[in-house]
């Protein structure tokens, strides 16, 4: 019996999420985040079924490799200074479940359509991810489910662009459930399956369904442990009673049991997770302290004898360079969430550092331990970090002076652009079919300077624009001189009548080399007719044979 489920929730750095490791772990892929300078790695994740990007027609092709779209979609959530920005939504993710009665072709040309309906839809980037069931760690073998990923921005030919707030709405949420359901109920249908999904929830569709009681991660490890929890027994009487209901639409019970699966497999793969992230806080935590301890010993002991406090800019620039408090404040962060999760579920915390100190003694550093004197020892560092922090807006200050000077130069370049092709559309375009009466040393000449007097115009550089007109008029004239044909003659007078318009429009004054050379052409026309009229001698009076006087025939 086929399911419906449809969650849409947003990937916002306020939650502590890094939108680069979401897209790692759905895609079983390795990914390098720039934003904070970490390795995510999940390639040994298993149960990967498909893969891929989707983008809109002239998207920028570095959109479709992973590693490029969500580090874009990291860089583009940054203050103008730089710096982090907690609050910004990196992504939309959108989770389906996908009927196990469609083969694997079939899932994938559902999950497909709706990709691309999405792409045409909204204008975005799209990273999908569809999972088989995890059914080593206990997964109902039918859950198969899609993981789409939606960047907040819209994909274009220079990478991603403004916000697409839509998104934001709940009737365009309503929408996408919506079609999630049709195009479910499509292929089904078109799989030859007798099955349909609905969107809507129990009260709209008038059923008079009990619902079960979440019974956790606690009742699940009793289940695995062969135990039976009260909980369990509840949730087992209401099965029982609306299986006996009139009207009963299992589709919508699969759907509640297909939620907590996926809820649990998400739970498990967070706990399996755990001990590595809260390893990984703790050491970040005993090297910030060790590291530190270094630092205000040098400091220190140079204050005693250098009086122009060239050590203390040396460990301000120290401090700025090696201890990245942001993302050591993630790393806590997140630290502390895996052993809060650990703790929930009975899991050992992972064995505190140990430091050999001696022969026979050895120090012991543990999570908690250094968290409270890091939390103590921030206020000690104040004054380091203001100074810090006044640097940094220095440094952030020629940054940004930086990026305005390259973005004028960039506009500059792009206003140049754009001239430049408004000059060869009002006055230089040429079919390429009217070059093929031009002979080639002239139609080079022709296409060549005009580019020339367009980009000398894009600049506004007068005088290289009637240099480059004045060279074009002599190089034409001299080799019109040579030619002989008289309808490329013509066709070359044809295609110049737009000079002599960009003259009158730009600088009269060169229309004196534009008639000159006109004159020259003319010249060789009434030459070449001139010579045709000499050499072309017509008869008029029809030649009779001389008749043979002889009577003989010659044999």
């Amino acid at each position: 019996m086929a399911i419906y489920h449809c969650s849409i929730q947003n990937i916002s750095r306020s939650d502590g999420r890094s939108i680069v490791a979401c897209a790692a772990y759905r895609a079983g892929e390795k990914l390098e985040c720039d934003t904070y300078g970490k390795t995510q790695d999940y390639t040994r994740k298993t149960g990967i079924e498909y893969t891929q990007i989707f983008a809109p027609d002239g998207a920028n092709p570095d959109l479709l490799n992973r590693q490029n779209l969500w580090n874009q979609a990291e860089q583009s959530e940054l203050k103008k200074d730089g710096s982090i920005k907690q609050e910004a939504r990196l992504a939309k993710e959108i989770e389906i479940a996908l009927p196990h009665e469609l083969n694997k072709r079939q899932r994938q040309a559902l999950v497909t359509e709706l990709c691309q309906s999405l792409v045409k839809g909204h204008g975005v980037a799209v990273d999908v991810a569809i999972h088989a069931p995890h059914i080593a760690g206990g997964s109902d073998d039918r859950n198969f489910h899609a993981h789409i990923l939606m960047t907040t921005r819209t994909a274009t030919g220079q990478g991603l662009g403004g916000k697409v707030r839509e998104l934001d709405r709940h009737s365009t949420l309503k929408k996408i459930r919506e079609e999630v359901a049709d195009l479910t109920n499509r292929h089904l249908a078109a799989a030859g399956l007798d099955l349909t999904v609905d969107h809507r929830s129990h009260e709209d569709r008038g059923l008079m369904i009990e619902p079960t009681i979440k019974e956790g991660i606690e009742a699940t490890h009793a289940k695995r442990k062969g135990k039976e929890m009260e909980i369990v027994k509840r949730n087992d009487e209401i099965k029982q009673r609306n299986s006996k209901a009139e009207n009963l639409d299992m589709s919508i019970f699969e759907t509640e049991t297909g939620l907590e699966e996926l809820q649990q497999q998400q739970l498990e793969a967070a706990v399996d997770e755990a001990p590595a992230v809260y390893t990984a806080a703790q050491q970040a935590l005993y090297e910030h302290q060790q590291h530190r301890q270094t630092l205000l010993d040098q400091y220190m002991q140079s204050r005693s004898g250098d009086t122009d406090k060239v050590a203390e800019h040396r460990f301000y620039s120290a401090l700025q360079s090696d201890i990245d408090r942001l993302q050591l404040d993630r790393l806590i962060r997140e630290g502390k969430e895996a052993e809060v999760l650990l703790r929930e579920i009975g899991e050992p915390l992972p064995a505190p550092i140990k430091i050999k100190k001696g022969w026979f003694s050895s120090e012991l550093f543990s999570f908690d331990d250094m968290l409270k004197q890091y939390e103590t020892d921030q206020s000690s560092l104040a004054v380091y970090h203001a100074e810090i922090r006044e640097e940094m807006q220095a440094q952030q200050q020629k940054e940004r002076e930086r990026q305005q000077e390259a973005k004028r130069k960039e506009e500059d370049r792009e206003k140049q652009k754009q001239a430049y092709e408004r000059y060869l559309s009002k006055y230089g375009y040429v079919k390429d079919a009217e070059y093929d009466h031009v002979s080639d040393s002239v139609g080079w000449e022709l296409s060549t300077y005009t580019r020339l007097q367009a980009q000398a115009w894009a600049r506004n550089d007068m005088q290289e624009y009637a240099r480059c007109s004045k060279e074009k008029y002599e190089q034409i004239r001299d080799k019109i001189a040579r030619e002989r044909d008289l309808k490329k003659i013509e066709q070359v007078s044809y295609i110049l009548d737009k000079d002599k318009q960009a003259l009158i429009d730009i600088s009269p004054q060169l229309k004196l080399y534009h008639d000159q050379m006109q004159q020259a052409i003319n010249q060789r026309k009434i030459s070449i007719e001139n010579e045709r009229q000499t050499t072309f001698k017509p008869s008029y009076d029809y030649e009779q044979p001389k008749p043979n006087n002889s009577n003989d025939f010659n044999i």
